[in-house]
């Protein structure tokens, strides 16, 4: 081994040496960053972020961000559809010297009723390089077709109602309806009494009459009421000649795979019908004088965090589908922010929460609800943002399963539950109001728009723990301030439902409509008396159900005080009298249609109205969905009254009815309903027999506070069997009287 050289090894050096570069190398890497950090807070040096917000007003658009002083800033503008980023290929729509501060502002003008700029996304270019990211309106200062406030019913009971008259009964305060745009919306005129036009942005868009009408005896008489009416915005599978289905669908969703599918808002065709179709249903449901009745929220389509079943849009990342989605949501909201002052657009989750609502190992598919809420907040606060609300679907964690007190994935932590149900639910109103989702400083709006309680069977146990479920679930919610509404599904068992019976009553199994209504089941009872003086009463039972002592054990914030947030209306005398051959000499007269219908209108379960010599004539409908024509359901017309009316001296309100004669539909009722000024109601039935006879029917308003003038009268008339009875029936010489 003699003579070998060994190899040469680094050189280890001193640690003192070691030391002393290190304590020189950070110093210079501080002095670096407090030298970078003193550039970049310099009042005359403003980040060039771009385009940080856009107002948008009757007449222009005013873009403004920032950039580097002294530079020529150009604004592009892009249509909703397009890539905002090819901005290279368009011409600009203005420009503006950035300010020696650093900011920029450019007006873009449009003429006057031009929508077309409103949901543009605008880029700040310098130089030939975007500044920033595309930012859509953020701030619109525009002028509506109509401007109230926002309703806000007493209650936050809510019901997807099918019969309208019972939803009365039951005195909801919120309701929803599902508004399938491809039956409501045509591609072509269909002619005549068939079709009802819309000009938007210069085009003209076709509807059918026959899907208005319905949606019209839906909303209507729930309007009139109070009720908050929701509209759920959803496009189905639809193969019938005229459909809009193949029109609005989005290019990537897969036909046969989902229940519902997502909107095109990828290309020009499809964005300018959807958008359309969300203009001219805002029109008609927020008129001021509520003439098709009233709808102010509109929910964009249904738990798209189940995409490919509820939202099917094609496999797609979330991220994705958010890019499409969101744009739907933004044009729903600015469409009808057109037509109404205060419209609530929302966005619908499932129950399930930090998983995906479906197969796990699907993730272009089915989401976790949190990341929706999360990617669709950072979206939009990156792009410009909006007043969008949350719709959950407050389930238990087994639909089956209506004791949800004992749900297992269904945690106290928000930043792991699996799952929201009614269990947890209140975690979903604490994360919502963080700061970071609000909406300038305001946390967004929930409602819970559908969920149910399930009935086994109709066995005592099942209707008891059916009812508790839904008891315990509106207790919890009456006193989270963030949640609006607690809308209940369903109003009927459905056939489609599989085998799940979320109705306050059962479904007529010997009838083919899809939820004939049988027998109102126990939460019926509940259901009706749980926001009114007698909420305690109602709910006494389900203490042992659920297994506690009271329900200030259960309930956060109880206040047993503060239940009673709805007055029931006042049962009155109503009875029979002779039938008059004329109106006794003293009667002030209120409507005998010699002149034609007297401001009388359709109502409940009514078609039509029309003057049939000097008496009024309902028909009802024959409609599978809603079986308006069951002999047992109160059918109806009104009269809001041109001008309110006092009782006076006149204590009586007479009027005469009559209905055809028919065995099949049994024992009939006649029941008036006044309304006051102030929001009192009062109302009697009576019995009129099964002739086929004019019955002139007596309401004693003698107990009627006469200091608050009546409003409006609803006359009401039903059988007692559920047999098919579609009318007509005729009303006349409505009268007060001594």
């Amino acid at each position: 081994m003699s003579g070998t050289v060994p190899p040469a090894q680094p050189a280890t050096p001193h640690p003192a040496t070691a030391r002393w570069r290190l304590l020189v190398l950070s110093a210079v890497v501080l002095a670096l960053g407090i030298v970078a950090v003193v550039l970049m807070t310099r009042p005359d040096q403003v980040a060039p972020t771009g385009v940080e917000h856009v107002t948008v007003t009757d007449d222009s658009v005013v873009v403004s961000g920032g950039a580097p002083p002294g530079e020529t800033v150009r604004v592009y503008a892009s249509e909703p559809y397009e890539n905002p980023a090819a901005w290279s290929v368009r011409e600009p729509v203005g420009d503006a010297e950035a300010a020696a501060d650093g900011t920029f502002s450019v007006t873009v003008a449009h003429p006057p009723d031009d929508t077309d700029t409103y949901d543009d996304a605008y880029r700040a270019v310098v130089e030939g390089k975007a500044l920033g990211s595309h930012h859509f309106a953020d701030d619109l200062v525009i002028t509506p077709t109509n401007a109230y406030p926002y309703p806000t019913p007493p209650t936050k009971k809510g019901l997807q109602s099918q019969v309208t008259s019972d939803a009365e009964i039951l005195g909801i305060g919120h309701a929803t309806v599902n508004v399938s745009l491809n039956r409501v919306m045509q591609v072509r005129d269909e002619g005549l009494d068939r079709s009802v036009p819309f000009e938007w942005e210069g085009k003209t868009y076709w509807f059918s009459s026959e899907s208005l009408a319905r949606l019209d005896r839906q909303i209507r008489p729930m309007s009139a009421n109070g009720t908050v009416v929701n509209l759920i915005l959803l496009l189905r599978e639809d193969q019938r000649a005229g459909s809009a289905w193949p029109l609005l669908r989005h290019p990537d969703a897969v036909p046969g795979a989902g229940k519902v599918y997502a909107f095109d808002t990828v290309t020009a065709r499809g964005t300018a019908a959807y958008t359309a179709a969300v203009a001219f249903l805002a029109e008609r449901y927020t008129r001021q004088d509520a003439r098709y009745g009233r709808a102010t929220g509109f929910i964009v389509g249904n738990e798209i965090d189940a995409q490919w079943s509820w939202q099917n849009m094609g496999e797609k990342t979330l991220r994705e589908f958010l890019g499409s989605y969101e744009r739907a949501l933004r044009l729903t909201y600015l469409a009808a922010r057109t037509a109404y002052s205060e419209p609530r657009v929302y966005v619908s989750l499932t129950h399930s929460w930090r998983r995906p609502s479906g197969h796990a190992d699907q993730p272009l598919r089915y989401y976790p609800g949190k990341e929706v809420l999360d990617g669709l907040n950072r979206l939009t606060k990156a792009h410009g943002d909006y007043p969008w609300n949350v719709a959950h679907h407050t389930y238990p964690e087994k639909f089956e399963d209506p004791a949800f007190w004992q749900d297992t994935k269904a945690t106290d932590d928000v930043a792991t539950t699996p799952r929201i149900t009614p269990r947890n639910i209140e975690l979903l109103d604490a994360y919502v109001r963080q700061p970071e989702l609000a909406y300038r400083g305001s946390p967004r709006r929930i409602i819970l728009s559908e969920q149910g309680c399930h009935a086994a069977d109709d066995s005592d146990r099942a209707q008891r723990l059916q009812a508790a479920c839904f008891a315990y679930l509106y207790y919890k919610v009456a006193f989270l301030d963030g949640i609006d509404a607690f809308i209940l599904q369903r109003h009927i068992d459905h056939l489609t439902e599989s085998g799940l019976r979320f109705g306050l009553w059962n479904r007529d199994l010997s009838r083919s409509e899809p939820a004939a209504p049988y027998q109102p089941r126990l939460i019926r009872h509940v259901f009706q008396a749980i926001d009114t003086k007698r909420s305690l009463e109602s709910t006494a039972f389900a203490l042992d159900v659920i297994g506690i002592d009271d329900w200030g054990d259960a309930v956060a914030g109880w206040d047993p005080g503060a239940l009673a947030v709805r007055t029931e209306p006042t049962p009155l005398p109503a009875s029979l009298s002779a039938q008059a051959t004329s109106p006794a000499p003293a009667a002030t007269g209120l409507a005998d249609f010699s002149d034609g219908v007297d401001g009388w209108r359709a109502s409940d379960a009514v078609s039509r109205v029309s003057a049939e010599g000097t008496m009024l004539r309902a028909d009802v409908p024959r409609d599978l969905q809603f079986v308006s024509d069951l002999a047992q359901l109160w059918r109806g017309v009104e009269a809001p009254l041109p001008a309110p009316v006092t009782t006076g001296p006149e204590t009586a309100l007479s009027l005469d009815v009559r209905a055809p004669a028919d065995a099949q539909v049994g024992a009939r009722h006649v029941r008036v309903r006044v309304y006051g000024a102030e929001g009192a109601v009062a109302q009697g039935t009576v019995a009129i027999g099964s002739d086929a006879d004019w019955h002139t029917v007596r309401l004693d308003l003698s107990t009627w506070n006469a200091e608050e003038p009546i409003v409006r009268i609803k006359v009401w008339v039903r059988g007692s069997t559920n047999q098919t009875w579609d009318g007509p029936f005729w009303v006349d010489n409505v009268r007060l009287t001594g």
